[in-house]
């Protein structure tokens, strides 16, 4: 679970009221919340799988070993 309650405010309803809405972002601006305990192993998981999909990347823009001499990207397109 995000646990994203505290961020959500209630906009489209009927019954919101300006003051009551400005109240509750000034609440929010001047919270303190501590980061999850899982937070660097998520982050170094994120940093991970970023050098995969830049690896990735790269690959589907390279042409080195191609006989055509495009990119996989551009054979793609061609097609």
């Amino acid at each position: 679970m995000a646990n994203l309650g505290h961020f959500c405010l209630e906009l489209h309803s009927h019954k919101t009221q300006k003051k009551k809405l400005l109240e509750d972002i000034a609440d929010r601006i001047e919270a303190v919340f501590t980061p999850p305990s899982q937070l660097p192993t998520k982050l170094g998981l994120l940093q991970k799988k970023k050098g995969q999909l830049n690896r990735y990347a790269e690959l589907m823009g390279s042409s080195v070993g191609n006989k055509l001499g495009m990119t996989i990207h551009q054979i793609f397109w061609a097609v």
